[in-house]
């Protein structure tokens, strides 16, 4: 489920990537396209700019030819000539600019003939002013080519601009249309993009908190289990207090207990020993015969004495087993002494109580 959401995100984030860079291509080409359109606007203004001075330039040429003819002052000769070189001028600049545009480059060739034509018909005209007077230059004046000259020059210049007027209209028109196409663009891109990373803002919002919920409930749960441990280790704490007084009792059990053993080696062995000697003594008849009855009690005696110091030793044994001290000392005995033994102890105890014991 992560993983699916972390696709999710990327793919957003590469989706409004992609809007941003394709308003971006969007933007540039727009931008081109209004500079080109700009550009182009520019040239149109610069020919209808020519297209006017080409039209001021002849008439002003026909006036200064028409005050030569009527005065033959040479400042009007000379202004005509500068005139017929600014109109020629004017055309070489015309002719650069319709390189791309073969119907506009077909009017002005049109109009580069008849412009050298009306040049060529006010030469002559100037000619005859010269050569032959005003009388000449006027008749040749009236016979109307050179109005038609001009009838046609104006027909074609009017036609050229009329073309340059509505190429910049559509050029306008593309311009106010790519503009608008970009204003939508713009806002449905943008509106998307922002959409797309207000999804994304708010998704991660939540991962975040979800995020900060975690950790609070991982940061009380580290507290509980701290609050476990702290009990735990109190509780451990208690018991080793308790295992500390236990060991303290058996210490002083064990302490006891061979207080009582040396006790018991040094305040029991020493009767039982002289228990012992005296009835051997008196086992031997050294003061006097003894009858077989005391020879029996005497007997049971010593017997008895033996036993209880065996029993003494053989606690004193298991002490020195506790404390790894024992040494392993096997010995071979006869069973029916030993038996005479045991019965020598049980005997007693057996007749005080009216027990018959069969051997």
């Amino acid at each position: 489920m992560k993983n699916a959401h972390d696709n999710l995100i990327r793919l957003s984030f590469g989706i409004a990537l992609l809007i941003l860079v394709f308003i971006g291509g969007l933007v540039y080409w727009t931008t081109n396209s209004v500079i080109e359109t700009n550009a182009k606007a520019l040239d149109t203004y610069q020919v209808l700019e020519k297209l006017n001075g080409l039209l001021a330039g002849i008439y002003s040429g026909e006036s200064s030819a028409r005050g030569f003819m009527m005065s033959e002052d040479s400042r009007d000769f000379d202004s005509y000539r500068t005139a017929a070189a600014e109109v020629r001028d004017i055309l070489a600049a015309l002719d650069s600019m319709y390189d791309k545009n073969p119907e506009q480059k077909a009017r002005l060739e049109s109009l580069k003939s008849a412009v050298n034509r009306k040049i060529e018909f006010s030469n002559d005209k100037l000619e005859l002013r010269k050569s032959q007077g005003f009388q000449s230059s006027l008749d040749f004046f009236l016979t109307g080519r050179d109005q038609t000259l001009m009838d046609q020059i104006t027909s074609i210049t009017s036609e050229m601009k009329s073309e340059e007027v509505i190429i910049l209209q559509r050029r306008r028109t593309r311009a106010v249309l790519n503009a608008k196409r970009l204003r939508v663009s713009l806002i449905l891109g943008l509106s998307l993009s922002f959409c797309m990373f207000l999804a994304v803002y708010s998704y991660l919002n939540l991962e975040v908190r979800r995020r900060r919920q975690a950790e609070a409930e991982a940061i009380k749960l580290n507290e509980g289990l701290e609050l476990r441990v702290n009990e735990r280790t109190a509780e451990l704490a208690d018991v080793n207090r308790q295992l500390e007084l236990r060991n303290k009792e058996v210490e002083h059990a064990n302490r006891m207990k061979s207080e009582f053993l040396a006790r018991m080696s040094h305040e029991l062995r020493t009767p039982l020993n002289s228990i012992i000697g005296f009835s051997d003594l008196l086992a031997e008849e050294s003061k006097g015969p003894l009858n077989d009855k005391q020879k029996r009690f005497i007997n049971h005696v010593s017997a008895g004495a033996r036993h209880l110091l065996q029993l003494i030793n053989d606690i004193l044994d298991v002490s020195k087993i506790e404390a790894g001290k024992i040494e392993f000392n096997p010995a071979d005995f006869t069973v029916s002494d030993a038996i005479h033994e045991v019965l020598s102890v049980i005997t007693p105890l057996a007749d005080s109580k009216k027990i018959g014991i069969d051997n």
